[in-house]
Order: structure tokens, then sequence, then C-alpha cells
């Protein structure tokens, strides 16, 4: 029964089909007469092509990546409006913001964290810590953020538990211009701190040679080393073949002492506000068919002071063992960057980049202590400090990044240009190379 079935099954689908290649046969003859004799001339239609965003490229990675992974497009960091590398990363899951300048990996600590530049390892300015301060990096000339929580064979050696990459942008995708200042105040701002008479140019993050020491100084802490009391020094010129009594190595301690700049009083200083001027500047250009050429600039100067005071106690007899301590940083950041690219359709790019970051702390400590034991009048709370410690502390740190690097992939609109001598290459499709 089945058998007898299946042929008229078969001829009702063939006049099906006959039927519909009829219909559709007169259905284009008819199409084809209307447009043999067009009512009016076809306009122009122009394709334009839209470049990639970045957006794009960091899902692709994301994908690709064997380790987990979080990434930060540029597009992502400006709609949520931040202004520099360290605020972005705080929207990360699993990351800390320490100082509001050093990102820490899961909670571990700086030893456990490393930066990344463009691929490239940068070393910190601050020689106390393995973190680079991210604040110092603006946001608008970020092109991504890669936040790498495990390890994979392309990151650092001394990777421990987290590394963060920070991709530049070389080529805008629309002209820049962008200036903006800014000031304010904070709670721990106030109005009064302390300073000393320092330099002239202390406004630029740099010493105009006021603290430097001298070379006699210099010379006495090598044939000393650093050791300045009355024993080492006569013990250290006898071995020098110039024995002199320990009266005479003390006066030559208090001539050393001579060599310091002496005019270090501690003085009142009412604090101005916090400023930061900044301002960026890009454009892109197209050369030819295939070329594409960019370049951005940025600078940023932003000084601003902190009162940091404190108050110690000793359990023992907090009322009449404590120190009083009003400590004044006055620190200044300034930051320029130029950045260049060149693209060859969208499938190779080279990259220039020129940066220079200067980070200045100047620490001025005042200590008034109350010690039983070691001053008699400190009887009770109301006591008059009788100890007075003055401490400085002038940090310049400086780092200067000078870079290139280059992207390279045989994608489809490299192959299509390539001889036909060359086409073997077909077969390396997709094949990438990255170097800095």
């Amino acid at each position: 029964m089945n058998y007898q079935k299946k042929p008229v099954r078969r001829l009702h689908a063939s006049l099906a089909a006959l039927a519909l290649s009829a219909s559709a046969g007169v259905l284009a003859q008819e199409a084809t007469t209307e447009v043999a004799e067009p009512s009016a001339p076809i306009e122009e239609v122009v394709v334009i092509g839209r470049y990639k965003a970045a957006a794009t490229d960091v899902v692709s990675e994301r994908i690709d990546e064997d380790v987990p992974m979080d990434f930060l497009d540029a597009e992502a960091i400006s709609r949520a409006g931040d202004s520099n590398v360290a605020a972005a990363l705080r929207r990360v899951p699993g990351l800390t913001l320490a100082k509001g300048s050093f990102v820490y990996v899961r909670g571990l600590g700086e030893r456990y964290s490393s930066t990344q530049l463009n691929g490239a390892r940068v070393p910190s300015p601050d020689l106390t810590r393995n973190v680079l301060p991210l604040d110092i990096f603006p946001a608008s000339t970020i092109d991504s953020l890669a936040v790498s929580k495990g390890y994979s064979p392309n990151l650092p050696a001394s990777f421990g538990g987290g590394n963060i990459d920070i991709r530049t942008k070389s080529i805008p995708e629309d002209r820049i211009l962008d200036f903006s200042i800014s000031s304010g105040l904070t709670n721990n701002h106030g109005d009064d701190g302390i300073t000393y008479a320092g330099g002239g140019d202390d406004w630029k993050g740099q010493d105009d040679g006021s603290r430097r020491q001298s070379q006699e100084l210099l010379d006495a802490i090598e044939l000393f080393q650093g050791n300045f009391s009355a024993p080492n020094i006569q013990q250290r010129l006898a071995g020098e073949g110039v024995p002199v009594t320990l009266d005479e190595a003390a006066q030559v301690n208090r001539d050393l002492a001579k060599l310091l700049n002496r005019d270090i009083d501690v003085e009142n200083k009412d604090l101005p506000p916090d400023y930061e001027v900044s301002g960026t500047a890009g454009y892109r250009w197209f050369i030819g068919d295939y070329w594409e050429f960019g370049t951005m600039a940025y600078g940023e100067y932003e000084r601003k002071w902190r009162n940091l005071d404190r108050t110690n106690r000793l359990v023992t007899n907090p009322a009449t063992d404590f120190a009083d301590t009003t400590r004044t940083v006055d620190a200044v950041n300034i930051t320029g960057s130029i950045n260049g690219g060149l693209r060859f359709t969208s499938d190779h790019e080279f990259n220039a980049l020129y940066m220079y970051l200067r980070n200045t702390d100047d620490d001025t400590q005042l200590t008034e202590s109350c010690r039983q034991g070691q001053f008699n009048d400190c009887a009770d709370a109301n006591s008059p400090r009788q100890g007075r410690i003055v401490r400085y502390r002038y940090e310049e740190r400086k780092l200067l990044v000078r870079q290139l690097n280059g992207s390279h992939t045989l994608g489809d609109e490299t192959l299509d240009l390539l001889p036909e001598w060359l086409q073997w290459s077909k077969a390396l499709r997709d094949s990438s190379f990255t170097w800095f």
C-alpha cells in the first residue's frame, strides 16, 4: 500500500513545482518589462565602511582568552565619566583601589601585582613600590585596559596574582580638542598647614638646588661611610694617615653640619585650594585608499595640599605619654605624552609613544610630645609639650617612557592586495604578529 502512494505524492509535488515555476516565470517576465523602461534615473549608492570599534576587539579578545580576564574599552570608560585609569578600574570586579592611585588584584598587595604599558613592563616612579600609580594615566589616551587574574605565557615571569595591561590610543577615532581646569577642597585639606623655605621651583615639582648637597659633604659621606659620630671620624681619619683627637673629630662633625641647608624653620601656611589643568588634542588623516595616520598629545599639571595630622598615645599612660603630629604634604604631578600611529588597512599598525611623568611629594612634619620620664613636667594632659621633633622628606620621582610597538595580521584586506606569486600565503590567513 505504501509502495503505491509514493508515486502519487511525487506527481503532486511535480505539478506544484511546475505551477510555481510557471508563475515565477510570468512574474519575472513582467518585472523585466517594467525595468526596461525606467521612469527616472537610478541614484548613485555609496557604501561607507565602518572601522571596527575597540569594544568589538575587546569582546573578541575575551572570547579567545584561555585564562580569566576582564576588559574595559575606551567607550565604556568615557560612558562612565572616569578621568583616569585608577578611577576606571574601580568598576572591575576583584580590583581594589588603594590611596586613590594603586590598584590591587583580588586584594593582594603590590608584591603580587604588576603593570604593563602596551605589553611592556614599566618600572614604578616610586622606588618604594612595585606598582605604578595609575591615576597618572588619563582616560582620554586609553584604548583599552586588560586585567589578567590568571597566568598565561604572554605575561611576565614575575606574575604573582594579577596584571594590568594599559593599551594607549595612538590614532583617535575623530578629532579631539579638550581643555579643562578644576579646583576644590577635601575634608583633610584644612585652612592652615605647615611648610618651610624650599626652592623657587617647588611649584614645578623639582628642586632648584636649595636642597642639593655640596660636593664636600658628598665626599665626607663616602669617607665616613655615612657615620658622622666623633669616634668613627677619628678612626677613619687615622686610617687615612691623619691622626686627630676626639675633640678635633667632634669639631669636624660640627663643620660638616654647617654644610647642610639650615633655612628650614617650620612656618604656618594658608593652604590654597587644589587645582588641576589638563588638555588633550588629536587628529586623524587619511592617505590614499589604504593608509591612515593619527596623533594625540596630552598634558596635565596638578598640585594639591593635604593635612595628615595624628596623635599617638601609649596604652599604659595615654594621658601623659602621647605625641601630637602636624603633617602637611605638598604634592605636584606633571604628565605629558605624545602618541603617533600609522595604519595600513585594518591589518597593520605602527605606534610610537613618548611619555614623561613627574611626581613630587614635599612632606613637612612637626611632632610635639609629652613623655613622662623624658620630660619632668609632663605630669598630666595639660602639661606643656617639651619634646619638639621636625622631619622633612622631599621625594622627586620621574619616569620617561619611549616606546615603539606594532601589530600585523594576514587578513582579507592584506591578502587581496598581494600579487599572484604570493597567493600561496592565503594558507596563513589570520596569522598575527605583535612586537614592541
